[in-house]
């Protein structure tokens, strides 16, 4: 799938969030929880911190009114994802969150600029087969993080078997999925990934099974009520191994003289 029609996906997407109110965007149960597990790899030392990809600019938000010292920049390719995230800035009034347009492959900063670079599913849209991949987001965020900034990114989890399952289900039967190309990561992916980058003191978590399982609702009552049920009997352990999102955070090294 070309850029352009990854770009048209998410432009429909944002359109249809466009008339939701902005407590439905921040405090959904997936924000929730998406939040809380970056956060925690966040602290007041963390000065000015970038979201290469923000789409709602939800957790930019979020972490400016959490960290009030430090400078948050979401930047998004779409228009329609901008005036999103601006509305929820104006609704939580955090003023040093700033929006701007930009590409995750070519952003517009100088080196080694932010303590923190982050996204939150975003660098699984670009296969390795296109020019702009995943490989080449990972690359362009590094040039612009300092040496012992800290990189965090969460993609998909292959084991996340509900919706590893429903995706290879749509290819068979010949559907689209409705994000479009979506890659789905184990552990030893990611880690090798970042690996080859030479980054240090690796992370990960997996967090939320109960909302790939909700991805698979449709419009059906049985589905969304087994993962009302999932969100309440949610176990640490399970979580981490089979969770709907896999979090990898990890440092870039310090300059050697």
């Amino acid at each position: 799938m070309s850029l352009d029609s990854s770009n048209s996906i998410w432009q429909a997407s944002w359109q249809q969030q466009s008339g939701a109110k902005p407590e439905d965007i921040l405090y959904t149960r997936f924000t929730k929880k998406a939040f809380r597990n970056f956060k925690r790899f966040i602290d007041r030392n963390d000065k000015l911190i970038l979201e290469a990809g923000c789409g709602t600019g939800r957790l930019c938000c979020l972490l400016g009114e959490s960290f009030s010292n430090s400078m948050i920049v979401g930047i998004d390719i779409t228009q329609e994802s901008l005036d999103i995230a601006n509305k929820l800035k104006q609704y939580l009034g955090v003023d040093n969150v700033e929006f701007k347009k930009g590409d995750i492959f070519k952003l517009d900063y100088p080196d080694e600029y932010f303590d923190v670079v982050f996204n939150n599913g975003v660098i699984e849209h670009f296969p390795l087969g296109q020019k702009n991949n995943y490989n080449n987001a990972l690359a362009e965020m590094l040039r612009v993080l300092k040496p012992g900034g800290k990189i965090i990114i969460d993609v998909p989890n292959w084991y996340c078997f509900a919706h590893t399952f429903y995706k290879w289900l749509l290819k068979i039967t010949g559907k689209q999925y409705s994000f479009g190309y979506e890659k789905s990561f184990k552990r030893s992916e990611l880690i090798t990934l970042f690996k080859a980058r030479g980054l240090e003191k690796i992370q990960l978590r997996a967090y939320d099974f109960a909302h790939g399982v909700f991805r698979l609702q449709g419009n059906h009552f049985l589905i969304r009520l087994l993962a009302d049920i999932l969100y309440l009997i949610e176990n640490p352990i399970f979580e981490d191994l089979f969770g709907f999102m896999l979090l990898i955070k990890a440092e870039k090294p310090l300059n050697k003289q």
